[in-house]
């Protein structure tokens, strides 16, 4: 009897961990942009905002290239992260982009 209840809880347990068979609907498809190669400057702090704690994080340049774009990061931009006292981390990058499409130069800023 104790060898039948066993087994009964072994099959009821494999059925609650069974893996997802099925992929879910609406399955966001990634492809692949472009590469960044960037170069950083030495980072600072800004300590004891009224949001928390600022660290920039200066890009003083670099190159990207991808399938049908390639170009140079200009200098100027950083990395701005802002970190509070409960450890949420917040992050915004803002650099321009000299690109190339073909032989056509364009500047891009983000």
């Amino acid at each position: 009897m104790k060898d039948f209840l066993f087994s009964v809880l072994l099959a009821l347990l494999a059925q609650s961990v069974s893996a997802q068979v099925t992929a879910p609907k609406n399955t966001p498809e990634l492809e692949f942009a472009l590469q960044l190669k960037v170069t950083l400057g030495e980072a600072f702090g800004i300590n004891n905002t009224q949001h928390g704690r600022r660290t920039v994080i200066p890009i003083t340049g670099g190159t990207f290239e991808g399938p049908d774009i390639k170009g140079t990061i200009l200098n100027g931009g950083a990395d701005y992260q802002l970190a509070n006292a409960a450890g949420r981390r917040a992050q915004r990058a803002r650099f321009s982009l000299l690109c190339t499409f073909g032989n056509s130069p364009y500047r891009v800023a983000l």
